[in-house]
C-alpha cells in the first residue's frame, strides 16, 4: 500500500530537521585560507596592552606573589599535584595544570606580571583557534566558523580571560576539552582507534585544568547518540568508557591529597540558589553591556536574561531548529558545562560575588554551536539572506572589540579595578575589602584602608576577613583598643572557622598586640590545617623569639628559609632569636639580610638599631631608628628606642618627645614607660619617673631593670626602704647593677 504523498513529504521534512545535510562543497576563497591570522590579529588588536598590566589583588597576588617561593622552583613541581589552586592543602579547587603553567611562566619571566598576562593572551588566541577548528569539524562553512570564532574571541564578557591571570584554568580547560572532543569525533569518522588514547590524554589534561571537564564524557555520549552511533567505528565507544574510568580514577586519586574545606555549599541547595546564573550569563552573552566586575545577582540582569532566552528560543523555532540535533546538542553543551559551576556556592557569595563571567567561557561554546547551525539553516534556505547576515556581523564584531578594549582598561591595576567594581556594584563587600588591602599594602594609607574595611563590614556584618583586616589596620594606626575589639569580634563570629586566611590574620593581629602565646597557638592551628601556608614558619619564629624561645625560633626560621630563601621575615625573626642568645653580630647580619630583600620593611631597621645601640654605636642606631619611623610612622618601637639613643647623646627634650609619641601609639608599651622613667630620673623629675616605672611594672612585673629604676626614684624621694626592696627584686631578676646599690645603701 502506497503512502499518501503529503505524509511522505512531512516525514522527509522531519528527517531533514533531525540531521542537517552538509552544504555542497564550494571552493574556499583565497582570503579565507588565512583564518588563523585574522583571529590572532583581532585578539592582539584588542588585548595588546594587557601584558603591561599589574596584578589586581584578586587571587592573583595570593597565588603568584605570596606563593612565588613555590611556583619559582621547578623542583617543587610535585606540589602542583598535591595542593589546591591556591597552592595550599586546605581547599576545594584542584587545578594542578594551572599551577604547572604558572611555574613555567616563573621560570621564563620571573615574578613580574608581564609573563603571566602574556601567556593568558597566547592561550586566548589558541582557544579561539580551537573554536574555529571545532566548528569546521562539525561541518560548518569557513566564513560562518570564522565569524563565530571571532565573536567568541572578542566578546566583552570574556575580557577576564586575558586581563585576569587566575582564569588560566578555564583557558586550559577550554583548549583541552575542544581537542579531546574533536579527537573523539575524528576517531569515529576516520575509524582510527589510536585517537582514543590521545582523547584520553587530553581529557585527563582538561580534568587537571579544572573540574568542569567532568562534562566531557556526557558530551561525547550525546554526540555519539546524535551523530556517530551508525558509523562503522561505533564499537570504539566501549574503549572510551575504559579511558574515562582510568582518567577519572587517576584524577580522584590525586585530588584525595586535598583536605576539602567545609562551610561552602555543594549540591542541590547550592544549585537552587545559583539558578539566576543561567539567565544572567545568557543575557550578558546576547546583550553584552552593563557588566559587573564582581557580579552579584541583579533583578535587571535576570529579567534581561529571561527575555534574551525567550527571544533565542523563538528564533530557534522560527528558523526550524527546534528538532535539529545540532541545536539540541549545542544547548546541552551549554547546560552540561555550566552545571558543575552551579552545584558549588561560596558561603559568602551574596556579599562578594554570586558568579564570575569567565565561568561561562566553555559553556558559551554550546551557544556558538547553536548559532552556527542556525546560520547554516539560513544559508540552506536563502544564500543571499545568509550573506546579509554575515555582513551584518561586522558591526557586531566591531562593537565587541570596542567594548572589550574599554573593559580591559579597568584591569590595569588593583585600585582601578576595585574603584570600578565598587562603582558598578556598590553593595559588594569584597570590592571594599580588597581596595582597603591595596590601600594598606601598596600605599600605606591606613586611614583609607580602615574606612573601606568599615564599609565592607557595614555591608556584611559577619565578614570575618574584613574584621580581622580592620583590626590589623587599627594596630597600624596605633588604635590598640579598637584592634582588640575587632580581634574579639572576629573570634566570636566563628571560633572554629576552618578558613586558614582568617586564622592567619588573627594570629598576626595577636602578634601585633604582643599576645605571642596566642599567636603561636593560632600559627600551630594553621600549620595543622595547611602546612604550605605562606610564611607560617617565619611567623611562628617571631612569636617564639619574643617569648625568649630562641632555639625553637631558630629552627622555625631556618625551616622557613629552606622553603623560601627570600623570606625577609625569617631573617628578621632569626635575628631576634640570635639577639636573645646574645649573638649580636649574627643578629645584625640577619637584620641586614632582611633589609636587603625588602628595603621598605621597617622592623629589621628597628631591630638592627637595637644591636648597634648595644654594641656602642649610637649614631648608627639612630640612623636605623629614623629609617624605621620613616617607613612606618605608626610603629611605636623605634620611637621608644630613638628616645633612648637621644638620651645617651644628651638630647633629653627630643628623647621625651619620642617617648611620648611611642606611648600615644601604644599606651601599653612597658619599655617606653621604662625609658621615659630613666630620662626623668636623670632630669631629677623623680615623682614623674616613679609614675612611669609603676606603670611599666603593671605591664611587665618581672623586669629587673624597671625595679632598678624605680628604686632610684624612691631613694631620691626619701623612701630608702622601698628603694632597697626594689633593688633586691631587681637583683633577683638579673639586674647586675643592683648589687652595688644594695651594698652601698641598704646596710642594716
Amino acid at each position: 500500500m502506497k503512502k499518501n504523498s503529503s505524509t511522505a513529504a512531512r516525514a522527509l521534512t522531519r528527517k531533514a530537521a533531525r540531521i542537517s545535510p552538509p552544504l555542497p562543497a564550494a571552493p574556499v576563497p583565497r582570503w579565507l585560507r588565512f583564518w588563523p591570522l585574522y583571529i590572532a590579529l583581532a585578539v592582539l588588536a584588542v588585548y595588546a596592552t594587557a601584558p603591561g598590566f599589574n596584578f589586581i589583588g584578586f587571587d592573583d597576588i595570593d597565588i603568584l606573589k605570596q606563593r612565588y617561593y613555590i611556583i619559582s622552583d621547578l623542583s617543587k613541581i610535585k606540589l602542583a599535584f598535591t595542593t589546591d589552586a591556591f597552592l595550599g592543602t586546605n581547599g576545594s579547587f584542584y587545578r594542578p595544570l594551572q599551577t604547572v603553567s604558572f611555574m613555567l611562566d616563573a621560570l621564563i619571566g620571573g615574578p613580574k606580571p608581564f609573563i603571566y598576562h602574556f601567556t593568558n593572551l597566547v592561550l586566548c588566541i589558541v582557544s579561539s583557534l580551537c573554536v574555529f577548528w571545532l566548528l569546521l569539524t562539525l561541518g560548518y562553512q569557513r566564513l560562518s566558523s570564522l565569524l563565530l570564532a571571532l565573536l567568541f574571541a572578542l566578546h566583552p564578557m570574556f575580557v577576564p580571560m586575558v586581563a585576569w591571570v587566575p582564569t588560566r584554568g578555564d583557558l586550559l580547560l577550554t583548549i583541552f576539552v575542544i581537542v579531546s572532543f574533536v579527537l573523539f569525533i575524528k576517531s569515529f569518522l576516520a575509524n582510527r582507534p589510536g585517537l582514543v588514547v590521545w582523547h584520553g590524554i587530553t581529557f585527563f589534561l582538561a580534568f587537571l585544568s579544572k573540574e568542569t571537564a567532568v562534562a566531557v564524557p556526557p558530551l561525547c555520549l550525546l554526540y555519539y547518540y546524535f551523530e556517530l552511533r551508525k558509523t562503522k567505528a561505533r564499537k570504539l565507544i566501549k574503549r572510551y568508557f575504559v579511558v574515562w574510568l582510568i582518567a577519572g580514577g587517576a584524577w580522584y586519586y590525586l585530588h584525595s591529597a586535598l583536605h576539602v574545606v567545609k562551610g561552602d555549599s555543594v549540591g542541590l541547595a547550592a544549585f537552587i540558589r545559583n539558578l539566576p546564573i543561567v539567565p544572567e550569563l545568557l543575557g550578558k552573552f546576547f546583550v553584552p553591556a552593563r557588566f559587573q566586575l564582581t557580579p552579584l545577582f541583579n533583578l535587571t540582569d535576570t529579567v534581561i536574561g529571561v527575555v534574551a532566552a525567550a527571544l533565542f528560543a523563538w528564533l530557534i523555532v522560527r528558523i526550524g531548529g527546534r528538532a535539529n540535533r545540532k541545536v539540541q546538542f549545542g544547548l546541552l553543551w551549554a547546560l552540561l558545562c555550566i552545571l558543575p559551576v552551579m552545584v558549588f556556592r561560596n558561603a559568602d557569595a551574596q556579599y562578594i560575588f554570586d558568579y564570575l563571567y569567565h565561568r561561562a567561557y566553555l559553556p558559551s561554546i554550546g551557544l556558538i554551536i547553536v548559532l552556527a547551525e542556525l546560520l547554516k539553516r539560513l544559508a540552506l534556505r536563502n544564500e543571499r539572506y545568509f550573506q546579509r547576515i554575515a555582513i551584518g556581523a561586522v558591526p557586531v564584531l566591531a562593537y565587541c572589540a570596542i567594548a572589550s578594549f574599554h573593559e580591559l582598561g579597568f584591569y590595569r591595576d588593583g585600585l582601578t579595578f576595585f574603584n570600578e567594581a565598587i562603582a558598578r556594584t556598590p553593595r559588594n563587600a569584597l570590592g571594599y575589602n580588597n581596595r582597603a588591602v591595596y590601600y594598606g599594602n601598596e600605599r600605606r594609607d591606613h586611614e583609607a584602608a580602615a574606612r573601606d574595611f568599615s564599609k565592607a563590614i557595614e555591608l556584611y556584618p559577619e565578614y570575618v576577613v574584613a574584621i580581622a583586616n580592620r583590626g590589623v589596620t587599627y594596630e597600624n594606626l596605633g588604635k590598640r583598643e579598637e584592634a582588640i575589639a575587632d580581634l574579639e569580634k572576629a573570634v566570636s563570629i566563628n571560633p572554629n572557622s576552618p578558613n586558614p586566611d582568617f586564622i592567619f590574620k588573627i594570629a598576626n593581629l595577636r602578634y601585633l598586640l604582643s599576645d605571642f602565646t596566642g599567636a603561636i597557638a593560632d600559627y600551630n592551628r594553621l600549620f595543622a590545617m595547611d602546612k604550605l601556608y605562606p610564611r607560617i614558619y617565619s611567623k611562628r619564629a617571631g612569636g617564639e623569639a619574643m617569648l625568649g624561645q630562641a632555639q625553637e625560633a631558630l629552627r622555625d626560621a631556618d625551616q622557613a628559609l629552606r622553603v623560601d630563601p627570600k623570606d625577609e621575615e625569617a631573617y628578621n625573626n632569626r635575628g631576634l632569636a640570635n639577639r636573645v642568645l646574645g649573638k649580636l653580630d649574627e643578629a645584625a647580619v640577619d637584620f641586614s639580610l632582611a633589609i636587603n630583600i625588602k628595603k621598605d620593611y621597617s622592623r629589621p631597621y628597628n631591630n638592627r638599631g637595637t644591636i648597634y645601640l648595644a654594641q656602642g654605636y649610637p649614631e648608627k642606631a639612630l640612623e636605623d631608628f629614623d629609617k624605621a619611623i620613616e617607613l612606618d610612622s605608626y610603629f611605636a618601637d623605634p620611637y621608644s628606642n630613638r628616645g633612648s639613643v637621644e638620651h645617651q647623646l644628651g638630647r633629653d627634650e627630643a628623647a621625651l618627645k619620642d617617648l611620648d609619641e611611642a606611648l600615644r601609639l601604644n599606651p601599653k608599651f612597658a619599655d617606653a614607660y621604662q625609658n621615659r622613667g630613666v630620662i626623668k630620673n636623670s632630669l631629677k623629675l623623680f615623682p614623674e619617673a616613679l609614675a612611669d616605672f609603676n606603670q611599666a611594672l603593671k605591664l611587665n612585673p618581672n623586669n629587673g631593670a624597671i625595679h632598678l629604676g624605680r628604686g632610684i626614684s624612691k631613694f631620691y624621694l626619701g623612701d630608702k626602704t622601698g628603694a632597697c626592696d626594689d633593688w633586691r627584686m631587681a637583683s633577683a631578676r638579673g639586674a647586675t647593677d643592683a648589687a652595688a646599690l644594695i651594698t652601698e645603701y641598704c646596710k642594716e
